[in-house]
């Protein structure tokens, strides 16, 4: 695995990867951010191709499950909590694949 992405954003967050796998590190050390199961971790982000990436935003609305979408840059995000409490992100890097109108946004 190689280091990725670190000139768009620095040392946050640590992005590492090979091919279309990759793997992203939140660290948090803020006392404010719940550690489920004393994780050292902030969340777990999961890579999804657009139309996946679409097809998630719909299945959590018709679920009743809450999320927050974000725009990063070079990506696009939700944020969720699993039945754990764990957050959950699932990022896309194909912003070619859609529009905003599209994100209902």
């Amino acid at each position: 695995m190689e280091r990725l992405y670190e000139d768009v954003w620095g040392n946050f967050p640590g992005v590492v990867g090979i091919g279309d796998t990759s793997v992203a590190f939140f660290q948090t050390d803020d006392p404010d951010v719940p550690l489920p199961a004393g994780l050292p971790v902030h969340h777990l982000a999961f890579r999804v191709d657009g139309s996946n990436f679409m097809a998630a935003q719909e299945t959590l609305r018709q679920k009743g499950i809450e999320f927050e979408f974000q725009e990063h840059k070079i990506v696009h995000s939700i944020y969720f909590y699993d039945p754990d409490g764990h957050l959950i992100e699932l990022t896309t890097y194909d912003l070619s694949d859609f529009n905003n109108d599209r994100l209902g946004l």
